[in-house]
């Protein structure tokens, strides 16, 4: 019954460890403790340049989602 009782201790020794690295792991990558003054690895876009972009793209590709809406709509009448 000891024997059984020690290997059971040595178990839950052995899974609180991999708990406590697991956490440390997470934590690590999650950027726990680093400084946040540095610079972004990614510029996001203004948002004046950024509402440009996204208008030059709508005016771009609206007549192919125009074409697909009406497509779509004959598509859901012939049903």
């Amino acid at each position: 019954m000891a024997r059984g009782r020690r290997t059971l201790e040595a178990l839950l020794a052995v899974a609180a460890a991999g708990i406590i690295v697991t956490l440390a792991i997470l934590a690590w990558f999650a950027g726990v403790g680093r400084s946040t003054d540095s610079r972004p690895i990614v510029e996001g876009v203004p948002a004046g340049e950024r509402k440009e972009l996204l208008d030059r793209a709508g005016e771009r590709t609206r007549s192919a989602r125009d074409a697909a809406r009406r497509e779509l709509e004959q598509v859901e009448k012939g049903r």
